[in-house]
């Protein structure tokens, strides 16, 4: 604020700008701005299966134009614009919130993952909110105190970095107030949290190398992951064998 005032700027200037600039950026070079545009792990393999699954939205404080951008030629998943909104005209997220609610009255379930435990607490608020799901994204703007009181909280839960909806919402049951019972459903299949995760990540990487996206992080992950996590069918997500060619991809990054 105090700069914004030196500057003679306000928020709507800011927005302009910051717009401007990675507008001509996306026109010089639009392959190099989605690339500075980093990907939590696992985001895309849970997105997608999500976008498979569900009614899925984004409803973003950033300008759609740039969102829609990123989902389509960084992440490459199929989501129509009309389904990502943003809050740059003024309108708060649980506006939207509602609007979605309206929109969808017979679904089975409403969730809103956010990593702004502020918001978060503002949706709470609303009663005409009451029936969403709250999770709050721990590896997003948000400190160590805020997430130990998300843990306590009555309705906000913590989402784990390296557990994104997708898998939550397969490792944990429907119940009143959505206890874990991952440890159960892990122990069935014989894995650990951490085989888990690193199976997911593992087999996001492989999607990237696949459509000609990877990063040299990706391929350091596929040469270093140990060989049970693609030949035994315990390991597969999908349970079943993955249709992966191990020795197809070592070999793109060679070539």
């Amino acid at each position: 604020p105090e700069a914004m005032e030196e500057w003679q700027l306000t928020r709507e200037d800011l927005i302009i700008r910051f717009g401007n600039v990675r507008d001509e950026w996306i026109k010089d070079d639009a392959y190099d701005w989605a690339l500075k545009n980093g990907v939590y792990n696992l985001v895309r393999y849970s997105l997608q299966k999500c976008v498979d699954r569900h009614d899925v939205y984004i409803v973003t404080t950033k300008q759609k134009r740039f969102v829609d951008e990123l989902v389509r030629e960084r992440l490459r998943i199929h989501l129509p614009a009309a389904r990502i909104f943003d809050t740059s005209r003024g309108r708060s997220k649980a506006d939207f919130l509602k609007e979605l609610q309206a929109k969808h009255p017979d679904a089975s379930r409403y969730v809103f993952v956010e990593d702004k435990l502020s918001t978060l607490k503002k949706v709470k608020a609303e009663p005409e909110l009451e029936s969403w799901k709250l999770w709050l994204a721990d590896w997003g703007y948000n400190q160590k105190h805020e997430r130990e009181w998300a843990k306590n909280d009555d309705r906000i839960d913590l989402l784990q970095q390296g557990l994104t909806p997708y898998h939550f919402f397969e490792l944990y049951e429907d119940g009143k107030k959505y206890e874990p019972n991952y440890e159960r459903k892990l122990k069935a299949h014989e894995l650990d949290l951490d085989d888990y995760q690193r199976l997911a990540r593992f087999q996001e990487a492989c999607e990237r190398v696949q459509m000609g996206i990877e990063t040299d992080d990706d391929m350091d992950l596929i040469y270093t992951t140990p060989e049970k996590y693609y030949r035994d069918n315990r390991w597969d997500l999908e349970e079943r064998r993955p249709q992966i060619s191990i020795p197809a991809l070592l070999g793109k990054r060679s070539g």
